[in-house]
């Protein structure tokens, strides 16, 4: 693989893995209108690793976040985009 995609797939996973700490970051704020901000935050993150996956010509994309709490959360901050 060349050293510019494998580059870029790292890229993807460290936004994978800031989108999952804003997300569980969310979970902790008392206030709504901020955890539906920090969920679209986490969302920007997870477009940005598509992107960046796309960029390299990944056929595959690297593993979405594992729990389904982290992927609803991430949903509603889809949506919160919209």
């Amino acid at each position: 693989m060349p050293e510019e995609t494998v580059k870029l797939l790292v890229l993807a996973t460290e936004m994978r893995g800031r989108a999952e700490v804003v997300l569980a970051r969310a979970e902790t704020f008392l206030d709504e209108h901020a955890r539906e901000t920090m969920r679209g935050i986490a969302a920007s993150y997870v477009k940005l690793a598509q992107r960046l996956e796309n960029g390299a010509g990944s056929s595959t994309h690297l593993p979405d976040l594992g729990s389904p709490l982290l992927r609803t959360r991430l949903a509603q901050g889809r949506q919160h985009l919209s």
